[in-house]
């Protein structure tokens, strides 16, 4: 009889604000017979993704009896315990931690009593809480990615957990020396871009709408909305027939709406809050250019379905972006207080020739280092190997 094999994936959340880990954890699949989610946060009926019946998202409540049994009978609790309250981390990051505690050791004890194939922290820091508690005997491989959030954090028990690991991998080259200073260990750390699914994209238009700017983002203060903002308001200066279309939602929402109020934009940038994938893919189809001035941000998907959609990306230089846009070739790197310099890269893409070859150059760029399926196929090579 064939051998079922099955995968455990460790998450945060389960919601459709993360499309993403989404459409991983759907890549990844397709190469088991079983997938198991697990989330250490709970999630909202009306944000859940749909997922095909090979997925399974595993509720893991907390019961009284459970929480007995942890504060009476578990070891594995306090020397948890102890682990974080020794480290390193942060006061409100230890709180985290033992607030999520709880979930994680359900989750391992779960985990424990049938171990899938291969079991994947789809997140670097909270997460690594349930490989602390593994049993040691366990045959199952071990993938952890650490990403921006993680090495921001750079939690004691990320340390620990990737330590466990057979397979450590992230996604930009510039953050594997980064990571292995970090984890103070000869551990093997791969490089994988983190890919979008190119077939999902269909009719996208050589012909776009003539001064038309869009953005995609959460409306907060590191993604720097408001910059793109008044940067259109330059461009829409040189040429007023100029729209702005802000996609996303977000706890600066109505302050940014009152800035463009303020600069008398009302009639030519648009608010559309989050939109479904089909929606956005339209959007970014018909835009001529995207504008990307987040300070944080680590090669964003946003980036890659712009340049796949035939967008001018203007992008400002946050970690690793020379990755995906080689400037002036596929893309632009920009500084979003230098408005001159970002009018005049415009000038350049809507009246010169050459500027033809930006666009094609950046879906290249994506087919060849952005595809999720050739990413995914990379990922569970070295998983399972």
């Amino acid at each position: 009889m064939k051998k079922i094999k099955t995968c455990a994936i460790i998450g945060m959340k389960n919601t459709i604000y993360c499309p993403f880990e989404v459409n991983d954890n759907k890549e990844i699949s397709k190469y088991f017979d079983k997938v198991k989610l697990y989330f250490l946060r709970s999630s909202k009926n009306g944000e859940l993704p749909k997922y095909t019946s090979k997925i399974k998202v595993c509720e893991t409540k907390i019961t009284c009896e459970f929480l007995i049994r942890l504060i009476f009978f578990s070891k594995n609790f306090y020397k948890s315990i102890q682990i974080i309250i020794l480290s390193n981390d942060s006061l409100l990051e230890k709180i985290k931690q033992i607030i999520l505690l709880p979930k994680a050791l359900l989750i391992s004890d779960i985990i424990n009593q049938n171990p899938p194939d291969l079991i994947h922290l789809f997140w670097g820091h909270y997460p690594s809480l349930v490989v602390l508690n593994l049993r040691k005997d366990l045959t199952s491989k071990l993938s952890i990615f650490l990403g921006a959030y993680d090495f921001r954090k750079k939690l004691e028990i990320s340390k620990i957990a990737s330590k466990k690991a057979n397979f450590i991998f992230t996604h930009s080259k510039k953050r594997v020396n980064q990571i292995k200073k970090f984890l103070g260990s000869k551990i093997k750390i791969v490089y994988n871009y983190r890919g979008i699914n190119l077939k999902e994209f269909k009719n996208i238009s050589e012909n776009k709408k003539k001064y038309t700017f869009c953005t995609v983002s959460s409306l907060e203060k590191h993604k720097n909305i408001e910059s793109v903002i008044y940067n259109f308001k330059k461009i829409k200066k040189k040429y007023n027939k100029s729209k702005l279309y802000i996609i996303g939602k977000g706890s600066l929402e109505e302050h940014l709406k009152q800035v463009v109020k303020n600069l008398k934009l009302e009639a030519s940038v648009n608010f559309l809050g989050w939109l479904s994938k089909d929606d956005l893919y339209k959007v970014l189809s018909q835009s001529q250019f995207y504008l990307h001035f987040s300070k944080v941000d680590v090669i964003p998907n946003s980036i890659k379905e712009a340049m796949y959609s035939r967008c001018f990306v203007l992008s400002s230089k946050t970690f690793a972006i020379e990755e995906i846009i080689d400037h002036e070739k596929n893309g632009f790197i920009i500084n979003p207080n230098n408005a001159k310099n970002i009018v005049k890269v415009i000038d350049f893409c809507l009246n010169s020739e050459l500027s033809k070859n930006v666009t094609k150059n950046a879906r290249i760029k994506i087919k060849q280092n952005f595809d999720l399926e050739k990413n995914i196929n990379f990922f569970i090579k070295h998983s399972l190997n």
